[in-house]
């Protein structure tokens, strides 16, 4: 009897080990083709934060100023600095990117990594484009006149409202113009990805390497 006992423990330890191997064989697979999906959507987001399309964009050079903060330039010249920020949402964590003009008094724009934890059809609005059509375009069939071409972050409804904004304008507020209006029915996720942005210009701002920036 103690035979099969230490027999079937030597198959169970064998089963065990095969599958431990084998979870880390199929983990060494797949992890950089995570990574490099992770790394190329994180420069999709980037070129978005800096208004550019992807072509323009990599173009540019990028250099890391540490911990999820970037100097990207053109030519040798500084074209502006960029960060992740996030902050606490309706359901967990929100993330952007935002993107400064170099001297981090102007935001060029920001977009979103991540809120797939907000609810969908409200706070998920936050990475929403424009409608192309209306829904009575849709019903019957009504061709639609395209609007002019713009930049790449006025096709989005709540993100096309950073471009351009000073640090005092990163804020909710009913007047346009004086600052980033709620999404509807998201105000609790709104204020989350704004205050995400300034997190981000925080972060810029604690950088050495940007000497004279921001003062």
């Amino acid at each position: 009897m103690n035979n099969n006992i230490v027999k079937f423990s030597f198959v169970l330890m064998l089963t065990a080990g095969v599958a431990i191997a084998g979870v880390a064989v199929v983990f060494g697979i797949s992890k950089p083709k995570i990574d490099d999906k992770k790394e190329k959507s994180q420069k999709q987001v980037m070129a978005l934060a800096f208004n550019m399309k992807e072509e323009e964009f990599k173009q540019l050079a990028m250099e890391s100023l540490g911990e999820n903060a970037w100097k990207v330039s053109r030519s040798g010249e500084v074209v502006g600095y960029a960060a992740k920020g996030s902050a606490s949402g309706y359901g967990g964590r929100v993330e952007v990117i935002a993107a400064f003009k170099p001297d981090l008094k102007t935001l060029i724009g920001a977009a979103v990594m991540d809120v797939s934890r907000e609810t969908p059809g409200l706070g998920q609005n936050a990475k929403q484009k424009k409608p192309t059509s209306t829904w009575l375009q849709t019903i019957f069939g009504i061709r639609e006149v395209q609007p002019e071409e713009g930049s790449p972050l006025d096709s989005y409804t709540f993100m096309g409202q950073f471009q351009n904004r000073n640090e005092a304008q990163l804020r909710l507020a009913d007047n346009p113009a004086d600052g980033i209006a709620a999404m509807t029915g998201a105000t609790i996720t709104s204020k989350a990805v704004i205050e995400a942005v300034n997190n981000a210009l925080k972060k810029l701002k604690q950088v050495s390497t940007i000497s004279g920036a921001g003062g």
